[in-house]
């Protein structure tokens, strides 16, 4: 599996910046000697346990432990614990959970330790692992001591490697054990100083110091140089802080503390996607041109693979189109989502609309989209599934995602929400304030009809099981949009799903006219 990271020295592994250890090893002097421990293979991983379960100081799991955020819950319940401190948050339960997540791999075996237990002043009580090893197989441990030297020693990951004759992976910082089965380390100092770093030791060999991530994402490739300084970018009024799945971008003179609601560690870590998130929390986000310019500063090869992100309405002024806002400003496509990717208890990822506080609120229909300079939207992910018996959305002839309807019209996914039209409309080179604008916490869009074409009876047909069809969150926050002349047949479908569901219900005798994307 591949590993991120840059090379290091042999010297003694420090909280960053402090001159201090990262952890200091507290000594079991005068405890009775313990007994073996019980290591139990648990899908890709092994989980230690302590059959005695002896209480007390011990030297197990640094990892502030980072649930799963599903639609509906509040932030407490979505099991953000940013804030745990070392040690805490990791019990054998949840670590049996976490190790089914891992994904396999041939070379390196994970051991995953509970809160607590003590292994011994040189990870001696771990020594028996090895019978689990296959040839060859290396070991990393979620193990928040044990890169400390002590007394002026060798640490107690060197020691084991010695005595093992394996190869040793520890952290050396806290371990978010992320949705989706990411390990990643946090800076020693807390994670609004930055990343830390997985330390390599070898038998008899100096620790070589990798990167943050485990298993590393494809871009991580691209973001060596940029992570090397803990990942902490400054540009302008515009601090960039690592998180799991990129960086969350900050106004300078922002609080140290996360705003309530932050869910920025739990956006899951996706392969391809550097996702950068705008904001935190409810504050205030960077405005586009402060984005920009950030975006500028990062190699042409990262930001090649950067896909935005704003928790709650992004920047101010653009609240529902900042990714065009931004596009313009940068003179170049941008990716972003039109939510935050968030995974639910099945590790299922879905980019959700945020409420405030971070209370996840709803599933938009678009997830990723394409934004060019010019104003020209495509969707290049969509997670709308539609209801009445149509098949799913597939893309047509230009690439966007449509479901057929009677009488050669589409069901089309677009930013805002739907759009019932004609199967042989042109893309639009131009952004559509109707159509191009992101959904909110408490509005989506379904438009129906276009300039100069009248809605066949048939569509008409289809509207109310289209509703009917839709998920409770979706249909409650629908806003019908109707272009152009309305027959008999039309006007009884919007008052029926109007009368059902209380949705509003507007009208217009054509698209609105294109406008230019919304300045900085």
């Amino acid at each position: 599996m591949g590993e991120s990271g840059r090379e290091g020295s042999g010297q003694r592994p420090t909280a960053r910046g402090t001159g201090r250890p990262a952890f200091r090893y507290r000594r079991t002097l005068g405890r009775p000697k313990p007994t073996h421990l019980v290591i139990r293979p648990v899908g890709a991983a092994l989980v230690v346990e302590d059959p005695h379960g002896a209480p007390g100081p011990g030297n197990g799991a640094g990892t502030a432990a980072v649930g799963t955020a599903t639609a509906g819950s509040t932030a407490a319940a979505a099991g953000v614990a940013l804030g745990a401190t070392t040690g805490k948050g990791a019990d054998a339960g949840f670590l049996e959970r976490f190790a089914r997540l891992l994904p396999a791999d041939p070379s390196t075996r994970t051991v995953l330790v509970p809160d607590g237990v003590d292994l011994g002043r040189s990870l001696e009580r771990l020594d028996p692992v090895v019978e689990h090893l296959r040839d060859g197989e290396r070991l990393r441990l979620v193990l928040g001591s044990a890169s400390v030297q002590e007394d002026g020693g060798s640490c107690p990951a060197s020691q084991l490697a010695t005595r093992i004759g394996r190869e040793v992976i520890v952290p050396d910082g806290p371990v978010l054990l992320h949705p989706g089965g990411t390990l990643y380390v946090t800076h020693p100092d807390g994670p609004q100083w930055g990343a830390g770093r997985w330390l390599r030791f070898r038998p008899g060999s100096s620790p070589v110091a990798l990167g943050a991530h485990y298993p590393a994402p494809r871009w991580i490739e691209h973001a060596r140089q940029t992570m090397a300084t803990a990942g902490r970018i400054a540009h302008g009024e515009v601090l960039g802080i690592p998180i799991p799945a990129g960086w969350m971008l900050r106004r300078l003179g922002a609080s140290a503390e996360r705003p309530h609601g932050d869910l920025s560690f739990s956006v899951p870590v996706n392969d391809h996607w550097c996702t950068v998130l705008l904001g935190c929390g409810d504050e205030l986000a960077p405005d586009a041109l402060q984005v920009a310019g950030w975006l500028e500063n990062l190699p042409p090869e990262l930001r090649a693979r950067v896909a935005l992100g704003a928790q709650g309405t992004g920047p101010a002024r653009d609240a529902r189109s900042w990714p065009w806002a931004v596009a313009r400003a940068l003179g170049q496509r941008v990716a972003a989502w039109s939510g935050v990717p968030l995974a639910d208890e099945a590790g299922t990822v879905r980019v959700t609309i945020c409420a405030h506080a971070g209370a996840p609120a709803w599933c938009p229909t678009a997830g990723l989209l394409l934004v060019s300079p010019t104003g020209r939207c495509d969707i290049a992910a969509w997670q709308y599934r539609p209801g009445a018996d149509l098949p799913p959305c597939a893309p047509d002839p230009e690439g966007r995602p449509v479901a057929p309807l009677p009488e050669g019209w589409v069901c089309e996914v677009v930013p805002s929400g739907l759009w019932i039209r004609p199967r042989e409309v042109e893309p639009s080179p131009v952004r559509r304030p109707v159509l191009d604008a992101l959904p909110t916490a408490e509005r989506l869009t379904l438009v129906v009809g276009t300039t100069g074409r009248r809605v066949p009876s048939g569509v008409w047909s289809r509207l109310p099981g289209l509703v009917t069809s839709m998920p409770p969150q979706m249909r409650s926050r629908l806003d019908l949009v109707i272009i152009g002349e309305v027959s008999v047949p039309g006007l009884n479908a919007v008052t029926a799903v109007t009368d059902r569901y209380k949705v509003s219900c507007g009208f217009r005798d054509e698209l609105a006219e294109p406008g230019p994307p919304a300045s900085a």
